[in-house]
């Protein structure tokens, strides 16, 4: 049997070309990039055209140390390739884990001491008052297995430098498709300089 190949940009072009109501633009400056809207259910996302850097290497599932923060007690933070908040972090841990009560008190622990470790950096950096949200995803409670569903945390301070907020545009809630005023690599860069 044939091993199958990795996929190309060329194949999500074609896959894209063949959905209803998609549209080729660009984000990123000009990087060329496929829309796929809402269509009344769920949100619309971006399709990226050619290969990007994503917070995980999908050759090894290693993070990418310009957007790694903080590895430590069975978790990591990292900010996301595309954040829709210019220091948001992912935290998420280091294996597969669906929910709270899955992970065990060790790994609970952990993100307790993971969470500090973050707050602290972004008032160290942004500011001891900077407001932010802090949100979970992970398994629904309904008793189904859920085998997809991974456990993170996102941590989304609302400022987009030290005593200066970030404000999200109409446009950018109603098409769920967010401009971010810093490079993400930035500022990874800022938080992990912003330790104890």
């Amino acid at each position: 049997m044939a091993r199958p190949r990795k996929a190309r940009p060329q194949d999500v072009d074609e896959i894209c070309t063949g959905l209803p109501h998609t549209r080729l633009a660009t984000s990123w400056g000009d990087v060329p990039t496929w829309l796929v809207p809402e269509e009344g259910k769920g949100r619309g996302f971006v399709l990226y055209r050619r290969p990007h850097k994503t917070a995980v290497d999908p050759a090894t599932g290693e993070m990418y140390d310009d957007l790694l923060v903080i590895r430590r007690a069975g978790w990591q933070a990292a900010v996301p390739w595309a954040p829709s908040w210019p220091y948001e972090l992912l935290i998420s841990p280091d294996r597969h884990v669906p929910d709270l009560p899955a992970a065990g008190p060790d790994l609970r622990a952990g993100l307790g001491a993971m969470l500090v470790d973050a707050l602290t950096r972004v008032g160290r950096f942004l500011g001891p008052d900077a407001p932010y949200m802090l949100w979970f995803h992970q398994r629904p409670a309904d008793g189904d297995d859920w085998p997809a569903a991974h456990l993170h945390a996102h941590l989304a301070p609302a400022m987009r430098a030290p005593g200066v907020r970030r404000h999200l545009a109409a446009a950018e809630f109603g098409a769920g498709v967010f401009f971010d005023p810093v490079d993400p690599r930035q500022a990874a860069a800022h938080l992990r300089s912003a330790s104890a």
